[in-house]
């Protein structure tokens, strides 16, 4: 199927996420269900880097833009919406006007 949206690329991470997100997040989906969040998991997010879509590499993000930003947000969203707010409200909410306006050494 012809994809006028994302570039080969693009849809390799997607891949990259769904399996990230079957091996790592799936077997914890029903703790996080019954309202135990396992903050393990942001921790794990963080050492994979999908912290840090968004945010340059010369302040330790992966500097790939707001594309990847969203196909992580869809596909860990589609996982489970709490752990994908709980990760976007650490990097968007916090991060991102952190990176607009916070000095060199905040950053």
């Amino acid at each position: 199927m012809l994809n006028c949206l994302y570039t080969d690329e693009e849809e390799g991470f997607r891949e990259e996420i769904r399996s990230f997100i079957k091996k790592e997040i799936e077997p914890h989906i029903e703790e996080i269900e019954r309202g135990k969040f396992p903050r393990e998991l942001l921790e794990l997010l963080g050492k994979k880097g999908y912290l840090s879509m968004v945010h340059p590499k010369k302040y330790g993000g992966r500097g790939r833009g707001w594309i990847y930003e969203t196909l992580l947000a869809q596909e860990l969203g589609a996982a489970n919406g709490a752990l994908d707010m709980a990760r976007g409200g650490t990097i968007i909410l916090f991060g991102t006007p952190m990176l607009g306006f916070g000095t060199d050494e905040q950053k």
